[in-house]
């Protein structure tokens, strides 16, 4: 099979250099942040500090984990797959290539769930004194704890439905296309090859027919749900904010009209992120590890480490000191 125009994309010597690249940006970036985090005053960031120190470290270990396992993801017409770009992962063995993807994808979608523990950090910091809630009372452990346990079962229900739903069987193997092997020269009907795939529909073994795959729809809306979930929290995060800001000013507070703009416009203010729009690409243009790398690694190496720190800054020069106080913004 001849290899497309854009498979530098994909092929050494610029995939392998663009992630060492890549990688080594963003543990450098995120480790500053975190050295700036560890050595600017309480004053400054607050608690706040704590919510970056979690998005370097998540962003590190998406990092690593991405250099290290090197994904490819591959579009055909049996399925969604997902798998490492290099030979097999063996330990003791056995292989562990199945596993590590796991892992990546836990770290990968961690992200959004830490996410969305900031906007309602933001929320909260924000709408402190004027709304009500039951959680106005709430210690810094109930909600550390709170966030703990919300972690762990999200990373779980991610990991167990993919474990359970997209991992490799016999019947799956047997379906991996032909052009997986021409375009990558890897063999994923190989019992050593690990991988997860997302296939909905599937052939029937008897007509041959194509028919949904039940356990794959199940898990594929419970993802869905999981992630949705996150994105409906951010939303209703965003939409609290701006409902506040159409109100008017901060009851309570001795400030401008001005300050109370400021303080919504930093709080709300989005991380830039590049496009992610491929309508325009060719249809035979089916692998997708570089598109999403070009996006992600850069966002994740340069971008969020230094706008999170400056962002923080703005949003808390900007707030009032009744709110500072309640927050413990102001030691």
């Amino acid at each position: 099979m001849t290899s497309p125009i854009y498979s530098w994309f994909y092929e050494d010597p610029f995939h392998s250099a663009f992630l060492a690249v890549t990688a080594s940006l963003s543990v450098a970036s995120n480790s500053l942040l975190l050295y700036i985090i560890a050595t600017t005053t309480s004053a400054s960031i607050g608690p706040y500090r704590w919510l970056l120190a979690v998005f370097a470290i998540c962003d590190i270990m998406t990092s690593a984990g991405h250099a290290a396992f090197q994904p490819n993801m591959h579009m055909t017409t049996s399925g969604f797959y997902f798998f490492p770009r290099h030979g097999e992962m063996m330990i003791g063995g056995c292989s562990f290539d199945t596993i590590f993807a796991l892992v990546f994808i836990a770290t990968y979608y961690q992200t959004f769930l830490v996410l969305a523990y900031h906007y309602v950090y933001r929320y909260k910091t924000v709408t402190s004194g004027i709304t009500r809630s039951f959680t106005d009372y709430w210690s810094r452990t109930q909600w550390t704890s709170i966030a703990v346990v919300i972690y762990v079962l999200y990373i779980a229900g991610f990991v167990g439905t993919c474990a359970i739903a997209f991992t490799p069987a016999n019947e799956t193997r047997a379906l991996v296309p032909q052009e997986i092997h021409d375009i990558y020269g890897i063999d994923l009907r190989d019992p050593n090859r690990g991988f997860t795939v997302i296939a909905v529909r599937r052939p029937d073994p008897v007509t041959g027919a194509m028919v949904w795959h039940a356990p794959s729809v199940v898990g594929l809306l419970l993802l869905l749900g999981m992630f949705g979930g996150t994105a409906t929290i951010i939303r209703q995060s965003l939409d609290g904010q701006n409902k506040k800001n159409a109100d008017g000013p901060l009851q309570g507070s001795a400030h401008s009209d001005r300050d109370s703009r400021a303080v919504f416009l930093c709080a709300t203010g989005n991380c830039p992120r590049f496009s992610r729009d491929y309508g325009n690409l060719p249809r035979s243009l089916r692998q997708c590890s570089l598109l999403d790398n070009l996006n992600l690694p850069l966002n994740r190496c340069i971008l969020r480490p230094l706008l999170h720190h400056s962002f923080s800054n703005c949003r808390y020069s900007s707030l009032p000191s009744s709110i500072h106080r309640s927050h413990g913004i102001i030691s």
